[in-house]
């Protein structure tokens, strides 16, 4: 986004604010003033989400990717115990992945890689009746209560991710937004406005001035100090009296 321009902007409302009285009965630059406050109050309507700090929910995303990996990685290795006790070779190959592996995870693929492993687990949740012997994981330790801290951690970690993602498409489209009004109002500017300013060069040059000035974005110079009838400047002549005395 062209801060700048936007900066310039502001200035060159300003200064039409504090000039109104003289140019407001011109009737076509009052029509292209008011399309270009129109769009600065739309700026100004942008600017919470333009602004909008994403940052602690990065955080939170980095903390829950960093608990997520550290409550799948037991579940992992005791998982592929219970794979092999069971002769269960295509879960036990799911279960080969180490934590060095998973840091390596791209955030959607170690969602899909827990989730895939959270759902292997709920599939042998379940007494085998035939053998009349009990199949559970959690004979191996992985608890009913491990299972679903789990599956939370997963829920919570899809949206936050989720959540970021609006945020940010929230904040690219307000930016780009904002980055068409400022165009817009250029346009305004440069075309039209700029045009009429001229009407003024003479008939009230304080005004022509502060315009121009407020379109460079500078601060308006001090006023020269008068001059005397012998052409030396107030201030110097003092000086020279104070001098003599």
């Amino acid at each position: 986004m062209d801060t700048q321009k936007l900066a310039m902007q502001q200035k060159v409302m300003e200064c039409m604010e504090e000039n109104m009285k003289g140019w407001i009965h011109i009737l076509e630059m009052q029509k292209d003033y008011d399309r270009f406050v129109k769009n600065m109050k739309k700026i100004q309507e942008l600017q919470p989400a333009v602004h909008n700090d994403t940052e602690p929910i990065a955080v939170n995303i980095k903390n829950t990717r960093e608990k997520l990996i550290a409550q799948l990685l037991p579940v992992l290795k005791v998982l592929s115990v219970y794979a092999h006790d069971k002769k269960m070779k295509k879960l036990e190959q799911k279960t080969k992945t180490d934590r060095k592996a998973l840091n390596k995870l791209s955030a959607g693929k170690l969602e899909k890689e827990a989730l895939t492993i959270w759902k292997a687990i709920n599939k042998h949740q379940n007494t085998n009746v035939e053998e009349k012997k009990s199949t559970e994981p959690e004979k191996y330790g992985l608890s009913q209560k491990m299972i679903d801290s789990l599956y939370e951690t997963i829920v919570q970690y899809k949206n936050l991710r989720q959540n970021y993602k609006e945020e940010r498409k929230a904040q690219k489209k307000a930016i780009e937004s904002t980055q068409d009004l400022i165009r817009a109002n250029n346009k305004l500017l440069k075309n039209r406005i700029d045009k009429f300013i001229f009407l003024f060069e003479q008939s009230q040059p304080d005004f022509f001035n502060a315009y121009a000035m407020a379109r460079k974005n500078k601060p308006m110079p001090a006023k020269p100090p008068k001059k005397s009838s012998n052409g030396q400047t107030k201030n110097k002549q003092t000086k020279k009296t104070t001098d003599k005395k």
